[in-house]
């Protein structure tokens, strides 16, 4: 999705609930944990779309969010990596209390823009495909 699309899809949000003053980014783990960032939702009126920078080893914790041994990017010092919006997940955050907020999954990437070899969403990305291949699909 590029910059314009993202843009244009924030806008037409932010269009249809006037009412959002905040956007969770959510990144999920291995283990189905979010790390978080929260932005203002004016923000997007001056850049494309918000992205979050993470490093690699966030999907190198434990349910108990310690460090397994098998850190990600830690043979290049662990650096920080861009996160970006995954298109169609932007919604209003159902359980917020004053209908103000929403939340919007996030995908890890690396700097040249190619995806993340530990983010979930591109190991699932890569079983399905597997699976495509062999002709396990519906």
């Amino acid at each position: 999705m590029c910059d314009s699309d993202r843009l244009q899809e924030a806008q037409d949000f932010l269009a249809q609930h006037p009412e959002v003053q905040s956007v969770d980014l959510l990144i999920s783990d291995s283990t189905a944990c979010s790390a978080a960032s929260a932005c203002r939702a004016t923000t997007w009126s001056a850049c494309s779309m918000p992205a979050m920078r993470l490093p690699a080893s966030v999907f190198a914790l434990d349910v108990w969010h310690n460090h397994r041994g098998d850190r990600p990017g830690l043979a290049s010092g662990d650096g920080d990596r861009t996160c970006s919006p995954v298109a169609g997940t932007l919604v209003t955050t159902p359980w917020a209390k004053h209908g103000n907020q929403a939340q919007m999954l996030m995908t890890m990437e690396e700097d040249d823009g190619t995806p993340f070899v530990c983010d979930p969403r591109q190991l699932l990305k890569r079983l399905l495909s597997r699976f495509t291949a062999m002709a396990l699909t519906q």
